[in-house]
């Protein structure tokens, strides 16, 4: 996503590169998803990658995961819709989408979350990068909501919600190096992300990444962990996966969690993790998800 749809791109660090915790669990559903026991799907451990020790020395930081051993693979259940009040490429949506029952996520003027039924509003735009002075491929995407808000994402079918107040989690910083932890406290309970992966800070703006992992766990009072699987990349290139919200969208007790993950630097990747239709063992799914690109 570049001008395209420079509405919606947060300041994010820049990866320049080339082009081409681990205790088991026992938490309970109603609060928080049962522990892991033997005999669940599992990473198989075969998927890390095996750097050479002379190419760790060009990184500051260096805090790979050994093994994904304990680690639960995130269940992908992508029957959800995303949009951004923004413009879009021609085949980056489906005009059908329009049609279904639509919900904001916003923050209003003192910065509290809310979630509001709303219509998707839509026309042809020329889009600049296809059309060229003529034409009119693109899709504009506006809502009937006209309050005073600032416009976090617009979801549809991701499961039940309830219009009102969502409760937001305000992290430290919205991107989780490697060797980093963001604590996260709601309703009593411990959750956590935690980065993984090799670094190099180039500038104050500037860091390599590579092979980076994302986790997202929760912690029992007994100070058993789950821990799953978010994203991997294995590089970036001049971008950085972002965390775009953490807080109880579906008002179920466990935070959920949406990120730009994405890993180029002209692309936008909203992605959702809702805790509603999740099964223990798991504490999320991938409910939705939408890319767009500025070239």
């Amino acid at each position: 996503m570049t001008s395209f749809h420079s509405t919606y791109i947060l300041a994010l660090i820049a990866i320049v590169l080339s082009c081409s915790g681990s205790e088991d669990s026992d938490i309970n559903k109603e609060v928080i998803r049962d522990g892991m026991d033997e005999g669940n799907e599992l990473i198989d451990s075969t998927d890390l990658r095996d750097f050479e020790e002379d190419a760790n020395e060009a990184f500051d930081v260096i805090d790979t995961l050994e093994s994904m051993s304990g680690i639960l693979e995130t269940p992908v259940k992508l029957g959800g819709k995303l949009l951004n009040s923004s413009t879009y490429h021609e085949d980056e949506l489906d005009s059908s989408w329009f049609d279904q029952d639509w919900y904001l996520l916003y923050r209003d003027s003192d910065k509290v979350c809310y979630l509001e039924k709303v219509d998707i509003l839509y026309s042809r735009v020329n889009d600049p990068i296809l059309d060229g002075d003529e034409g009119a491929t693109g899709w504009k995407i506006e809502t009937d909501f006209t309050d005073p808000h600032e416009e976090i994402i617009l979801m549809s079918n991701v499961g039940e919600l309830e219009e009102g107040e969502v409760i937001e989690i305000n992290l430290m910083d919205d991107v989780v190096a490697p060797a980093e932890q963001e604590d996260i406290v709601h309703m009593g309970q411990e959750f956590f992300l935690r980065g993984y992966g090799k670094s190099k800070k180039v500038s104050e703006e500037f860091m390599i990444l590579q092979d980076y992992y994302l986790i997202y766990g929760a912690v029992t009072s007994e100070g058993k962990k789950t821990r799953q699987l978010i994203t991997h990349f294995e590089f970036f290139d001049d971008a950085m996966l972002q965390i775009l919200f953490v807080g109880d969208i579906d008002q179920d007790g466990i935070p959920d969690l949406m990120i730009d993950n994405r890993n180029k630097y002209n692309s936008f990747v909203p992605t959702l993790f809702l805790s509603g239709s999740a099964k223990s063992p798991y504490l999320l799914n991938q409910v939705a998800t939408v890319s767009s690109v500025g070239c």
